[in-house]
């Protein structure tokens, strides 16, 4: 059932749309943030569902979503990791899992207006991860899915296990540590600072438990074995640049996939951007 629906200032400020958001109880005790996009002029007839990375915020995507939401009708989905999700009930990483969100979007398709056999997904990093999941187990249905650096096989550096134990209050130490790796040896911040940006923006606006839950969960996950089991035509966004989403999984990914469409991109600011549209709309055109 909605739990609510407002109609809260627009986190993109975007102009020419409609700007309203709900939770969806997914389960007793959790509800779940569903942003919602309505252009006042629509171009197209068929809505898209977004689901972001880990811990993303909608400011990560402004470009891209002021773009969308110009044309057609945008669902955009906050997995239960995020700050936003409301929890009336303890939690622990069993309530972080990749298939428990996944059963969440199936929970969010059922209360969306529509038609779902019209519906596109659009899914990044984790989002990517959790629907390529659900597509597999038949938790989800989509006319095509369209995903952006998935994440195909979750593996951490050593010390990462020890910091998912690590008392809420020690989290500004180990945010800060993770924080310098990332832009020690993961991020290219003399070519992509937007990238880094992100995540520092992200960091410090996740909530401890929840992500170290998450991690917990996630730790060691792969789609491998599912990703035969995926009946819909999927592009794959990826850039050789993005060494945080390791680019040899994501080849094998595509090899995996039965109707997979590789989809180069110069950066990962390209792919945050309005920029990646066409690719996406060309994409859905070759599929009919």
């Amino acid at each position: 059932m909605a739990v609510g629906v407002s109609m809260s200032q627009d986190p993109v400020g975007l102009e020419g749309a409609r700007y309203s958001e709900r939770y969806l109880e997914v389960e007793p005790g959790v509800e779940l943030l569903v942003r919602c996009w309505e252009p006042v002029e629509p171009e197209l007839d068929w809505p898209l569902i977004f689901v972001p990375g880990w811990i993303s915020l909608p400011h990560g995507w402004t470009s891209m979503l002021q773009a969308l939401a110009r044309r057609q009708q945008v669902f955009y989905v906050e997995t239960r990791e995020k700050a936003t999700a409301r929890y009336s009930r303890p939690f622990g990483p069993e309530d972080q899992t990749i298939e428990r969100n996944g059963a969440d979007l199936a929970e969010v398709c059922r209360q969306l207006p529509g038609d779902s056999s019209r519906r596109v997904w659009l899914a990044a990093s984790l989002g990517a991860t959790i629907l390529l999941s659900a597509l597999a187990r038949g938790v989800v249905s989509a006319r095509a899915a369209f995903v952006i650096s998935p994440q195909a096989h979750f593996r951490y550096p050593w010390w990462v296990g020890p910091i998912t134990y690590t008392p809420d209050g020690l989290y500004p130490p180990a945010r800060d540590f993770i924080l310098w790796y990332l832009r020690s040896f993961k991020v290219d911040t003399q070519a992509e600072p937007e990238q880094m940006a992100r995540y520092e923006r992200t960091m410090f606006a996740a909530e401890p438990r929840r992500l170290k839950f998450s991690a917990r969960s996630f730790g060691g996950y792969g789609l491998w074995d599912l990703l035969s089991d995926i009946p819909v035509p999927v592009g794959v966004a990826h850039a050789s640049s993005d060494t945080l989403h390791a680019s040899d999984d994501v080849m094998r990914l595509l090899a995996g996939l039965p109707r997979g469409t590789d989809i180069p991109c110069p950066s990962n600011l390209y792919m945050h951007s309005a920029d990646l549209l066409p690719d996406l709309d060309r994409f859905l055109g070759e599929i009919g």
